[in-house]
């Protein structure tokens, strides 16, 4: 399910996933609430849920990967890094989830630790494919 918000003429998008029955809310569904204070309620049967129990939220990072389909926290995807080379046409695949970064203030993808970087940036330029999510792709592993 995606719920659209306006909140200061600023338009927030999300989905919901059931962890009870392992699915994503279906869309468009309009019984529910996002709270300030991590809640989610449901009109429908009048009951309040914290976030991260029963039910987790993934926000829209207003962005799409390179087909069209738009990116969430959570998300789970293949990133092609440019590394220079030459000739400039060097790259590496990585397989990273989508995260909100506080300390960078924006969305990044991680991937698992290396010595070298464990995560980037997301930004229009980078080569993203979304592959799943963490919640039904489970068995995806990093590199």
């Amino acid at each position: 399910m995606v719920q659209q918000v306006n909140y200061l003429n600023i338009m927030l998008k999300y989905r919901i996933f059931d962890k009870l029955h392992n699915l994503f809310c279906e869309e468009p569904d309009y019984r529910w609430l996002l709270s300030r204070k991590g809640l989610l309620y449901n009109s429908e049967n009048d009951e309040w849920h914290t976030i991260g129990e029963r039910f987790f939220v993934d926000y829209h990072i207003f962005m799409t990967d390179k087909n069209g389909v738009e990116l969430y926290t959570n998300d789970i995807c293949k990133v092609q890094l440019p590394l220079g080379g030459f000739w400039g046409n060097v790259v590496t695949e990585k397989i990273g989830v989508v995260e909100y970064n506080t300390d960078l203030a924006g969305y990044i993808i991680r991937w698992k630790y290396s010595k070298n970087q464990h995560y980037i940036e997301i930004n229009s330029d980078l080569d993203i494919e979304i592959i799943g999510n963490i919640y039904e792709n489970s068995d995806i592993s990093f590199t």
